[in-house]
């Protein structure tokens, strides 16, 4: 099963490359693969990814893996909170988290990525430079969050009320 339920986990470790759990009982442990998607309960996950760096997917979260290697590591963020701890960038490598709201591209930092239920994304930054873009057409360029800061993007519909009017409202939360 993909779900892995967050009282089972108590330890990450890497193994060739690869992100693993290793669970209470002295079982096999199971590789993080590409379209796996990782639950939380009333507890936290944590993981430490590739030896560099370690994610923490908070009670009551949904995460689903995009990509999943050294240079490309991508998920997808569709309930709750995820922190990190991400080593500065190597150059060539991608880590991206993706909310229904908003792109977070990752540069070297520590920082808390939230999504609430109207699907608007939460930003703080405890340490480094995150940039984060808004998602959707029309909705906004990147913004640059440092150390100290946070930001919020609410997601957002055009609504053309006349071919030269074009009205901004706040987007109900799709299920």
């Amino acid at each position: 099963d993909a779900c892995l339920d967050a009282v089972e986990v108590r330890a990450v470790h890497e193994v060739a490359g690869a992100m693993k759990e290793a669970p209470f009982s002295a079982g096999e442990s199971a590789s993080i693969e590409v379209g796996q998607v990782l639950t939380t309960g009333s507890r936290s996950r944590v993981f430490e990814a590739f030896g560099r760096h370690r994610l923490t997917l908070e009670p009551e979260s949904q995460l689903h893996v995009l990509a999943w290697s050294p240079l490309d590591m991508s998920v997808h963020l569709s309930q709750g909170a995820l922190g990190a701890e991400i080593a500065k960038a190597h150059e060539g490598e991608r880590i991206h988290i993706e909310t229904e709201s908003a792109d977070v591209q990752v540069l070297g930092t520590q920082f808390r990525v939230s999504v609430d239920e109207s699907g608007a994304t939460d930003l703080k930054v405890s340490e480094g430079v995150v940039q984060l873009t808004p998602r959707g057409q029309g909705v906004g360029e990147a913004t640059q969050v440092e150390a100290g800061s946070s930001h919020r993007v609410e997601i957002r519909v055009l609504e053309v009320v006349a071919p030269d009017k074009v009205k901004v409202k706040k987007a109900k939360r799709r299920r």
